[in-house]
Order: C-alpha cells, then sequence, then structure tokens
C-alpha cells in the first residue's frame, strides 16, 4: 500500500509538474513574442497571462487538496496536491522576471497556503 502511493505520487508530480513547466514555457514564448509585436517594453505586461496562469493553477491545486481532504482519511494525496502548490511557486519564482509579477503570484501563494493550515504562525 505504501509504495503504490508513493510511486502514484511520485508520478503525479513528474507528470503533473511537466505539463505546469511545458504551458508555463508556452505561454511565454507567446508573451514574448506578442510584446515584440505591440513594443511591449514593461516586464509585468509581458508576463501578466504568466502570473494568472500561476493563479489559476494554484487555486486548481487548492480544491483538489480540499476536495480530497474531505473526501477520505488517507491524507497521503492532500500532502501531494500541497507539495505541488510548493513547487509551482518555487518554480514561477525562478521564472518571473518582474517584481510585481514575484509580489503578486506570492501572496496569492501566501493566501492559499494560509487556506489549507499547512501555514501558521507556529510553523
Amino acid at each position: 500500500m505504501f509504495w503504490r502511493d508513493l510511486f502514484s505520487s511520485v508520478v503525479f508530480l513528474t507528470f503533473g509538474l511537466t505539463g505546469f513547466a511545458a504551458i508555463f514555457g508556452n505561454i511565454e514564448a507567446d508573451s514574448e513574442r506578442l510584446a515584440a509585436k505591440k513594443h511591449w517594453l514593461n516586464v509585468f505586461r509581458q508576463e501578466l497571462g504568466l502570473v494568472i496562469y500561476v493563479i489559476i493553477v494554484l487555486i486548481g491545486l487548492y480544491f483538489l487538496a480540499q476536495s480530497w481532504w474531505r473526501q477520505t482519511t488517507d491524507t497521503t494525496l492532500y500532502w501531494v496536491f500541497i507539495n505541488a502548490q510548493f513547487l509551482v511557486l518555487i518554480y514561477s519564482n525562478l521564472m518571473l522576471k518582474s517584481v510585481w509579477s514575484f509580489v503578486i503570484a506570492q501572496s496569492m501563494g501566501a493566501i492559499i497556503l494560509g487556506g489549507t493550515g499547512s501555514m501558521s504562525v507556529y510553523t
């Protein structure tokens, strides 16, 4: 049972986050192409699509984690979704270039992770 849960968790994180990174790269390339075409010099305006995508993924993972928490007593997959939220935040922190993009992604991550109870004054 343990090995099956561990394997399924690793497979979900590997394929799920590889898909996230691929879509992130496609949105980044398209937004850079559009910025060059429209002559946008503001980096935050170029990254607005990426910020919206990161927020949508974080909210989606939050709802998946909360629905799994209420559904069963096995919390393995719940913590996989929480760890996926952290990995999405870390990846977006490394890839976003604008300070405002960073601040928006971090504040949304803090709100969502604070809502799960995994981030409090004591932890």
